[in-house]
């Protein structure tokens, strides 16, 4: 995506976009439509961008295995700094550099970076998600299964071992 910068007077400027997902090329579980809210913060030495994005995405429940949709928010912020052409070096993780003549600033590989970031690492249909039946393998949020499953702390195998020992000896 990419912001036209040139004409723009210095102090803030507010760009709300909106859209299919396809037109920022993110992964392929984002779904439906994009809400961006820009801030653009423009001074003689620099350009301060604050970014809010809220996609949809489509993901698969850690628990029970059930395809669901999530809002995924990020927030993040992006500095690009003027200078001359012959200074013009690689980019730093802090900031970027731009040239003083540039008239749009390329913030495709931010979105990307950053949407992908804020995928969460546990991914829950509900947090009452109930799962799957170890045995049988039924959606215990769908239906109860007559599995009887016992539920012991491995840390006690050895003593269990000891008492099926000195059953048997008796």
């Amino acid at each position: 995506m990419n912001l036209k910068i040139s004409g723009l007077g210095h102090g803030i400027h507010y760009f709300d976009f909106s859209g299919p997902v396809e037109e920022l090329d993110l992964d392929e579980l984002f779904v439906g439509t994009y809400k961006l809210d820009l801030k653009l913060d423009r001074s003689v030495a620099q350009i301060l961008l604050t970014t809010k994005l809220a996609l949809t995405g489509k993901f698969f429940c850690d628990r029970c295995g059930q395809e669901y949709l999530r809002e995924v928010l990020t927030e993040f912020k992006t500095a690009f700094h003027f200078t001359r052409p012959n200074e013009i070096g690689d980019d730093d993780e802090d900031y970027k550099l731009l040239n003083f003549d540039a008239d749009k600033i390329d913030i495709s590989q931010e979105l990307k970076d950053y949407s992908s970031l804020a995928i969460p690492l546990k991914n829950l249909c509900s947090e009452e998600c109930q799962g799957l039946c170890p045995k049988c393998g039924k959606n215990l949020n769908v239906e109860k299964c007559d599995c009887v499953i016992e539920n012991i702390n491995p840390i006690w195998s050895p003593l269990a071992e000891l008492k099926e020992k000195f059953n048997n000896n008796k």
